[in-house]
């Protein structure tokens, strides 16, 4: 026995009990006036005033309160407890609203569509954020009080002959058996049910009742399996579009992988038709629903179970048509003439055919059917497997904020209790992919803690990517689609389509037809020509590439000469000029391959990515990211001794730390890189090495010490003859008379420095970066010199590579030097937001001394502008 007890007739008042009697009364009397007669309307409004007829309606009432009780406490037993005490409830204008339109309008709710009652309860504990939980406990015992009243034995018959549930005889014997109904108002009712039963035949069998609301539609569409519809509302803007009769579409499609929704967008689209008939237009409205459902198992927390009742040919289709339509005559005729005299039925009635699951149906008659379908009728359909028949909704994961909202209400109703934390990384494992989130709430449910069932997600040939994958699989099994889906299963971001093609080792035919294949099976989702898994394909494909670990191997080497060869540049020490900056989309996958290269690969492997992921994580201004990878390379270099990669790697950390004003440690590290160079000999870079120390002598201020190192590296570089490094080198010369204050020293090494790239803009490679940014130089030289709009176009014009290709740590710079020459300018506000996103990079990188001059500049044009 429940502890929580309700006192009906102290809890509900006398005036709600006495308005839940008149709105029954109301809508008997306006079926007698238009059944019967005035007269007998008259009669039954009458029994407000009968006694015994109230204290019926207070047994009901009774009842539906003892049931919430028993049946809802289970659920939220704080919210029965709260309902039970609360003495506004029934002041709340929702519920007395909610309340007579499922009394006056009972076949509306017949199919225990509650969710179109409840709607909202805002007036019902308003305190409460949780609306959701309030408006499912208010809509549970609206449902109770509803069937109880509904099924009073003085008014079940005519509540059943209002939903067409009961025959007239079966009616005229349930009146004569209820036990101490007066004889007057038993006449009433029996009178009533006789001119109810009499209108709906003068109409015909296949009429609604002129008060049956909503009128009748033929359908067999199964109760939804959710609580709220979440989700997905630019497709089911979509579907309402293309279910529109003036819409040429007559067979739609919703595509994409097992589990994410495709029956169950399908199945809410048709239940919105079926709930708002009434409101539609005439036109737009269906006669008729029919779902027919070709899945063979279904996912259950249990595992994989085999369904009934499977849709497997177009007999079956014609089957459920003849038995939703109630016409028997198709299901007798012969296979010649079912085909007609289906058209002619769907010809006469309009109609939304659903067949869920088409992939699984073999049988090319029904593509056939699909294709010469009759007007009005519209088709849905649900594949995993893309179909060019008809137009296509495509689905893909459900947004962040769409499956948090759907693992909140999962979680209510299973009674599983999540974090946020914990929520975020359900869907990040998910993919946003909602029978899996599903799945994994219903296995907590059961008692599985949450790591346990993230293993199971992980795993490859489990439940999950079983159901999701493995017919898929089976279709293009020892196929180049296959191989591809392997050597993506490498990637641990997306793929281009050649990368995919060398890597597989296809021809560009075999590539390509292979790619349509995966696509067409929702097996990738293509963006312009870059191909990705979701995670949970990722997780299959993963455990189909494993599974051979010779072609593993093959791919692996595969791909990582590939990413080798797209990030080689000139073999020098000055720079390591890229052929192009193309191997930026691939930045995350080169990042995935050192990884790899560290476990599994040779040294020189990682020696040659970690050049190119250093490039691709300065663009990024991913310093911290710069220095592990290369701290570990380092150490792997001295471990093998390769003078050459310690000297390179040490040139790479040691311009991150002295960026950042750690200058001791980039000093020691900048020596080593001299070292190294030495010990092989090799000048060129000598030469780099001495002019990065000058770099860090400038900036601790000892502009002699400086110039002393800056000077050696002119010395080998002008011996050497290499233009590009005295470029460098001069760059170095300019900064020196910058920070000393010679102006027109400093402008005119940037200026030789612009010319020497300006002669040989058509050669390349070149050293792009050090060409760009010599703009930005100029413009700070020229702001000093008093010429503020040539040094807003000289960084403009720089900022252009930057913005795109170039470092954030010099793009911090140009912006800073923007904001000073529009301060000087006037422009105060582009000024203002150009500093702050300067501080805001200074500040990400770390690079502090920056940091502190333009916070003194920031301070000074917020102060200038009042803010």
């Amino acid at each position: 026995m429940p502890l929580i007890q309700i006192d009906p007739f102290s809890w509900i008042p006398t005036t709600a009990r006495r308005q839940i009697l008149d709105n029954v009364l109301d809508f008997l009397g306006k079926l007698a006036d238009k059944t019967v007669s005035d007269e007998f309307g008259k009669k039954i409004k009458q029994l407000k005033s009968d006694g015994d007829f109230q204290r019926a309606i207070d047994a009901g009432l009774a009842r539906a309160a003892k049931r919430f009780v028993e049946e809802y406490t289970s659920q939220d037993e704080d919210l029965v407890a709260a309902i039970s005490a609360d003495g506004n409830f029934w002041q709340a204008k929702s519920v007395r609203q909610a309340l007579v339109t499922i009394l006056q309008r009972p076949g509306r709710y017949e199919a225990k569509d509650w969710e179109t009652v409840a709607q909202k309860f805002d007036d019902v504990f308003p305190e409460r954020r949780n609306r959701e939980r309030v408006d499912k406990a208010v809509s549970f015992f609206l449902r109770c009080l509803a069937e109880e009243v509904w099924h009073l034995p003085e008014l079940r018959p005519i509540y059943e002959l209002q939903m067409q549930r009961i025959s007239i005889e079966k009616a005229d014997a349930m009146l004569h058996e209820v036990q101490g109904m007066r004889t007057d108002l038993q006449q009433t009712m029996l009178a009533l049910a006789h001119g109810m039963a009499q209108q709906y035949q003068l109409q015909g069998a296949q009429s609604p009742l002129a008060l049956q609301s909503p009128p009748l539609v033929f359908h067999n569409l199964p109760h939804p399996d959710y609580v709220r519809f979440v989700g997905r509302e630019a497709e089911l803007a979509r579907l309402r579009t293309l279910l529109s009769p003036t819409e040429r579409a007559w067979v739609i499609v919703i595509d994409g992988i097992g589990g994410i929704g495709k029956s169950t967008l399908a199945l809410e689209i048709a239940h919105e038709y079926l709930r708002g008939f009434n409101e539609l237009p005439e036109e737009q409205r269906f006669k008729a629903i029919i779902w027919t459902s070709a899945k063979a198992v279904t996912l259950t927390a249990d595992g994989i179970l085999p369904r009934q009742q499977v849709t497997r040919t177009l007999s079956d289709i014609y089957t459920a048509i003849s038995v939703v339509l109630e016409r028997e005559e198709i299901t007798h005729a012969s296979p010649e003439e079912q085909t007609a005299l289906v058209n002619r039925a769907l010809t006469q009635t309009r109609t939304l055919l659903i067949i869920d699951n088409m992939e699984t149906i073999d049988d090319e008659q029904v593509n056939a059917f699909l294709r010469e379908l009759p007007s009005p009728t519209k088709c849905i359909v649900t594949t995993r497997y893309r179909i060019d028949v008809a137009y296509p909704v495509r689905l893909k994961e459900l947004p962040r904020a769409d499956a948090l909202s759907l693992i909140a209400q999962e979680c209510n109703k299973k009674g599983v209790t999540f974090k946020a934390a914990e929520a975020d990384r359900l869907y990040e494992r998910t993919g946003g992919v909602p029978l899996a989130i599903v799945w994994s709430i219903a296995q907590m449910g059961f008692g599985n803690d949450i790591d346990s069932v993230f293993r199971r997600i992980g795993n490859a040939q489990g439940d999950i990517a079983r159901y999701c994958f493995s017919g898929a699989v089976e279709l293009i099994r020892g196929k180049p689609a296959h191989r591809l889906l392997m050597a993506l299963a490498i990637f641990a971001d997306d793929a281009g389509r050649q990368a995919l093609g060398t890597i597989a080792d296809l021809s560009a035919a075999d590539r390509d037809d292979g790619l349509v294949q995966l696509e067409r099976l929702s097996l990738v989702n293509k963006n312009r020509d870059r191909f990705a898994f979701l995670p949970l394909t990722r997780t299959f494909a993963f455990g189909e590439l494993t599974s051979d670990p010779q072609v593993e191997a093959q791919l692996r080497r595969r791909w990582i000469d590939y990413l080798e060869e797209i990030t080689k540049g000139a073999d020098t020490e000055y720079y390591w000029r890229y052929r192009s900056y193309a191997f930026y989309d691939e930045g995350e996958n080169i990042l995935d391959a050192i990884e790899w290269c560290f476990l599994h690969g040779t040294s020189e492997d990682v020696f040659a990515l970690a050049k190119a992921a250093y490039d691709y994580l300065e663009v990024r201004g991913r310093w911290n990211d710069i220095l592990e990878i290369c701290g570990r390379a380092h150490g792997l270099a001295v471990s093998v001794q390769n003078s050459i990669a310690i000297a390179r790697l040490s040139s790479m950390m040691g311009w991150v730390v002295g960026q950042k004003g750690e200058y001791d440690r980039a000093e020691e590290l900048f020596r080593e890189c001299l070292t190294q160079y030495q010990l092989v000999h090799n000048q060129v870079g000598q030469s780099v090495s001495l002019q990065h120390l000058s770099t860090i002598y400038r900036k601790r201020g000892n502009y002699e010490a400086a110039k002393e190192f800056n000077d050696q590296a002119w010395r080998i570089a002008e011996e050497l003859g290499i233009g590009d490094l005295k470029a460098l080198i001069n760059t170095t010369y300019g900064k020196l008379a910058r920070d000393t204050h010679d102006w027109n020293a400093a402008w005119r090494y940037f200026s030789a420095v612009k010319d020497w790239f300006e002669r040989r803009v058509e050669q390349t490679p070149r050293d792009e970066s050090l060409a760009r940014s010599t703009w930005g130089h100029l413009a700070i030289i020229a702001y000093y010199l008093g010429r503020p709009q040539e040094a807003k176009e000289l960084c403009l014009k720089s900022l252009e590579f930057f913005e795109q290709y170039g470092t954030k740590a010099y793009l911090a710079t140009l912006k800073y030097r923007l904001a000073l020459a529009e301060e000087a300018l006037g422009e105060d506000e582009s000024s203002l937001r150009h500093m702050q996103e300067a501080v805001d990079w200074f500040d990400r990188l770390g690079m502090k001394p920056d940091l502190v001059e333009a916070l003194k500049l920031l301070e000074r044009v917020t102060l200038e502008n009042g803010q």
